[in-house]
């Protein structure tokens, strides 16, 4: 036997108002019960309606994928990190594709591209793949590449590769050690992971406000 919901809890569970409810039941999206003054609505009824209304449309992406990420976000904070740092970097996807464009590339990698056509690409796609936390992976140059990833709830969506620049400008005293590189990419990755959050808390609403809007369209 199916419990009971009095109005007010189902106004609750749909976040709609009572006229919402009582049109619903008036055009046979919502069935109740009235007994004397008061309706009651079954529990498993109104479960349905709710599974209705938020169930993803298909093809939908999950919210937490390396497809919601806020690339333009992460490009202007990666340029800024590189040009402080005097350092290369990029962000890859889980395959080694280019999420970002490479922030201070060295001029090696700038002419190797041109001539080859991509010859970093190679490196990018075993960075990605390689175990974790074996690090650093050494490129097609020679040079090294640490690995940072970037995850949210234990899920990684993206990998953050740094790697010392080998021609600094003439103003650089000294370059940073490998220790201090990897410092500067686990807050790097912090203030990435933080802004995904946040934005992944803003689509969740919109999406809570999107299928509020179904409810009474249904």
């Amino acid at each position: 036997m199916s419990d009971y919901l009095t109005t007010r809890e189902v106004q609750d569970l749909l976040k709609v108002d009572r006229i919402t409810i009582y049109r619903m039941v008036q055009d046979g999206r919502l069935h109740g019960v009235k007994i004397g003054q008061q309706w009651r609505f079954a529990d498993e009824d109104v479960q349905r309606l709710i599974c209705r209304a938020s169930a993803p449309a298909a093809g939908e992406e999950p919210a937490l994928t390396a497809g919601a990420f806020p690339v333009h976000c992460a490009q202007v904070i990666q340029d800024l990190f590189s040009d402080l740092g005097q350092i290369s970097s990029l962000i890859i996807d889980l395959e080694g594709r280019p999420l970002t464009q490479t922030s201070h590339p060295c001029a090696f990698c700038q002419q190797e591209n041109q001539v080859n056509g991509g010859a970093c690409q190679e490196a990018w796609t075993k960075a990605a793949s390689a175990p974790y936390p074996e690090k650093p992976i050494i490129c097609h140059a020679g040079f090294n590449y640490i690995r940072t990833p970037i995850q949210i709830n234990g899920q990684t969506l993206a990998w953050l590769l740094v790697s010392q620049n080998p021609q600094p400008p003439a103003s650089e005293t000294s370059s940073a050690s490998p220790a201090r590189l990897e410092e500067w990419s686990q807050r790097f990755v912090q203030a990435m992971e933080s802004i995904i959050k946040e934005r992944t808390r803003l689509v969740d609403r919109l999406q809570q406000i999107a299928r509020i809007s179904q409810l009474e369209e249904l």
